[in-house]
């Protein structure tokens, strides 16, 4: 398992409860990174 899956939404959640909206947008950007690169790599690399 990912560890970026387990540790974006925490972040995510603390970042909305510490009205930190930057660190909240960078948390959701971190939990679905993983898939981000996997698309590209499958985008410009071929299956």
């Amino acid at each position: 398992m990912d560890i970026d899956i387990v540790l974006g939404p925490i972040g995510l959640a603390f970042g909305l409860v510490g009205k930190q909206y930057v660190l909240a947008v960078f948390n959701l950007i971190m939990t679905f990174s993983f898939f981000w690169i996997m698309a590209l790599g499958y985008y410009f690399l071929g299956p």
